[in-house]
């Protein structure tokens, strides 16, 4: 059987039909709870994303607590987002492929980008505080 005959619905639908009634059910209920999870973690995830934008437009400066605040809760609902995807494809793959599971290595790197990101952040908002508390003489 080749990888695309994998993919396809049939296939799937005819591995569904050579299981129980039982594990069908709970395949399709945790798929629905796994694409509901992500769904609401993508969800906040794009709430913090405008309320950042929304924070650079109408501030002076990027860097400071609120925007770093987005971005770091940005990166933790992002590593939520990257293991939710991860079950679901260990589920899916213990399921139907028999064990077969991959790592979307792209979503591991730009979490990590935003990670550094919020770190860098942190880093500026320190700066940003101590050029405004130091007092310049002429």
């Amino acid at each position: 059987m080749t990888s695309e005959e994998k993919i396809s619905f049939d296939y799937i639908i005819k591995e569904i039909e050579k299981t129980n009634v039982f594990k069908t059910f709970a395949f399709v209920e945790l798929t629905i709870i796994l694409g509901i999870a992500s769904m609401l973690v993508l969800y906040f995830i794009l709430k913090h994303l405008d309320e950042l934008f929304t924070n650079i437009y109408n501030l002076d400066t990027p860097f400071n607590e609120n925007n770093l605040n987005h971005i770091k809760r940005i990166a933790y609902l992002a590593l939520i987002l990257l293991i939710i995807n991860f079950v679901s494809d260990l589920f899916s793959g213990v399921f139907i492929s028999n064990g077969a599971t991959k790592v979307d290595l792209i979503s591991v790197i730009t979490v990590m980008i935003v990670y550094i990101i919020s770190l860098i952040f942190e880093y500026a908002c320190l700066l940003q505080k101590e050029s405004k508390t130091t007092i310049y003489y002429e």
